[in-house]
């Protein structure tokens, strides 16, 4: 299904990004060229492709957690309307140090004490148009009153002791589950990587404060992340006794349900719509103006064009093909004219959906070698080779799967004038699907209408569009 949510359609676009002291080590001066819907990020591993859209994701989607952990001075991002949002870290001490618990030892009487109280960690600056419209601090001592919510519902796994200088800590690591062998994660990295975000600000008061100070330039852009790994989708949910689970899906199966959804949508809509004209049919056609008559050329011309739509239709399984037994004749023109303008507007509920349908078959039809992409009711999707046999999307190449998955996501989950973050599309793809990929993604812009920001380290992605390029690597061999 496209995605729904609360967010505005304005299509305000990201202006800038501004990073300084990214790892203690990058300073970034990104622009997003007006007039252009497409910025590719590159760069050598390390430099922090995958940060600048993770930075921009966390901000625009309220995961503003994020920012504890991450290591940098200031972040500054700025819209096309003149809104923007500065984030300033206030200290140098990583997460780990700022979360765990702290002591320093008596010599002499071998005890541990503690009395170091913590200021504010992180500042915020929020501007419209430049003018400073709001700041808000938050203290780590905020975040830690906080996960008193949460950390109930984890399972404790093991506390370590660690020295920096002459400072001791203890850090606590915890599970998702009571599995001897589960995975181990810091307080904070469950709740910025897990925890639904929505249940932590409805508790948050913290959270809550410095969210209602950023809706108003964050919900004016949609942005939607495509991560690297594509081809199985991770989710969280409460399990039994309240306990927190981690759920995983193959995504191309979930497409798939999705795909006989919208079908199945799309049928109702038409059934509903026909139902409607249909019981007010004959007060139309009393009202109907003889002017407004077709003629024997018109007629068959309109006809023609929604047999052809039918025809059109019946290849995704939306509908059957329409039939050619209503010929033209003076004395029916009123009734056959209001016929196929009922027509018209009973597929209409189908317009959405089939321009959809037809461009995903389209793009991944010219990239499949062998075997063809079909959509339909009973499966959602389903493959015939170029010798008649059947195959099972299970059957696809890795990359054939990575690269449907991307597909379906832009084209069916993006909402127009979104900013659309995208890591690392070529994985697993040939080179000659790499160097498609650009020319697809533009005619997936043109339906949708979105900002697309990529980061790649694959030149057979650029293709020749250096003018798209930020190198990240260019900027730091300049400074």
């Amino acid at each position: 299904m496209t995605t729904t949510d609360s967010k505005t359609s304005e299509g305000v676009r990201l202006q800038s990004l501004h990073i300084r002291g990214l790892f203690g080590l990058f300073d970034y001066d990104i622009d997003f060229p007006e007039g252009e819907q497409i910025r590719i990020i590159t760069g050598p591993n390390g430099f922090g492709k995958t940060q600048v859209l993770n930075i921009i994701d966390a901000l625009f989607n309220e995961r503003l957690i994020y920012f504890y952990y991450l290591i940098y001075k200031t972040i500054e991002v700025k819209m096309s309307d003149g809104a923007s949002v500065k984030i300033e870290r206030l200290t140098d001490e990583t997460i780990d140090e700022l979360l765990a618990e702290e002591w320093e030892y008596d010599e002499e009487s071998g005890q541990r004490f503690s009395d170091k109280v913590r200021g504010a960690v992180m500042k915020f600056t929020f501007q419209i148009k430049g003018r400073r419209i709001s700041d808000a601090e938050v203290s780590i001592n905020d975040l830690k009153r906080d996960m008193h919510l949460f950390i109930p519902k984890l399972y404790k796994k093991e506390s370590v002791e660690f020295k920096k200088g002459k400072q001791f800590y203890e850090k606590s690591y915890y599970t998702l589950d009571d599995r001897k062998d589960g995975e181990r994660f810091t307080a904070v990295e469950v709740i910025a990587n897990y925890y639904p975000m929505h249940d932590y600000y409805v508790y948050s008061k913290m959270w809550n404060k410095l969210r209602r100070k950023l809706i108003p330039i964050a919900q004016k852009s949609n942005v939607h992340l495509i991560r690297e790994q594509r081809l199985i989708k991770r989710d969280t949910a409460k399990g039994e006794d309240d306990q927190y689970v981690v759920t995983a899906e193959d995504t191309l199966k979930q497409h798939a349900v999705e795909v006989r959804a919208i079908i199945a949508q799309a049928r109702k809509a038409f059934i509903e719509a026909s139902e409607h004209l249909n019981s007010n049919y004959t007060k139309r056609l009393f009202e109907f103006k003889k002017e407004n008559e077709l003629s024997k050329e018109a007629y068959e011309k309109e006809k023609q064009a929604l047999i052809e739509k039918f025809r059109a239709l019946a290849a995704y399984d939306l509908h059957e093909e329409l039939e050619d037994d209503f010929s033209y004749s003076k004395e029916d023109a009123k009734a056959l004219t209001l016929y196929l303008e009922d027509l018209k507007t009973k597929t209409s509920v189908f317009d959405e959906w089939l321009e959809r349908f037809e461009l995903f078959t389209g793009v991944v039809n010219n990239l499949l070698l062998f075997k063809n992409i079909h959509i339909n009711q009973e499966k959602g999707f389903s493959f015939e080779t170029e010798t008649g046999g059947t195959m099972a999307w299970s059957q696809l190449s890795s990359g054939e799967r990575h690269q449907m998955a991307l597909l379906y996501e832009l084209i069916f989950k993006v909402k127009p004038n979104s900013i659309v973050l995208i890591d690392e599309p070529e994985i697993s793809l040939h080179v000659t699907w790499q160097k498609a990929f650009i020319k697809d993604l533009q005619k997936i812009i043109a339906l949708n209408n979105f900002q697309a920001i990529i980061a790649t380290h694959a030149p057979a992605i650029i293709h020749g569009r250096w003018d798209l390029v930020y190198n990240l690597s260019k900027e730091k061999v300049e400074a």
